[in-house]
């Protein structure tokens, strides 16, 4: 599917709609200044019509890397923006030499569980009550980042 977006990194201008679509998704959101020190290469956003329509953010330390964010404005869903900047990010993070992506997702998140099951996550465990508002346990998911092979 073609997501019909630029994939690039995210800027200190861009933390204020970052910000606007955590808010309107999340229950429990990040605020703009928690972003800020994540700015660089693992930071990524989703640009459509020179706006903001979507963001992921990562983490790695040796060959792991973490999910921390990423979001889809409601109204671009199913679009293909979020496996834009899930490829975007996978991407980086096998250039920077991460061979598994772990992340958590509420229990209850069903559509992004399917969304990363279908990116190959697969659920390891699980951390209780690890959401607040409203308290929820996480799935942690895991993906294997085969170097040789971009569906990974």
């Amino acid at each position: 599917m073609d997501a019909g977006c630029r994939v690039r990194e995210a800027r200190p201008a861009d933390l204020g709609a970052v910000a606007v679509l955590e808010r309107t998704l999340f229950s429990d959101p990040w605020s703009r200044t928690a972003f800020a020190p994540h700015l660089g290469a693992f930071f990524l956003v989703a640009e459509r019509d020179e706006s903001v329509v979507g963001y992921v953010l990562g983490a790695s330390a040796l060959d792991e890397g973490e999910v921390l964010n990423l979001a889809v404005d409601r109204a671009r869903q199913r679009e293909g923006i979020g496996t834009s900047l899930w490829d975007a990010l996978r991407s980086r993070l096998r250039a920077a030499g991460v061979r598994q992506v772990f992340l958590e997702v509420r229990e209850s998140n069903l559509e992004a569980r399917a969304f990363y099951a279908r990116h190959r996550f697969q659920d390891v465990r699980r951390r209780p009550r690890y959401y607040s508002r409203p308290t929820e346990d996480a799935v942690v998911m895991k993906c294997c980042i085969d170097a040789t092979n971009d569906d990974a």
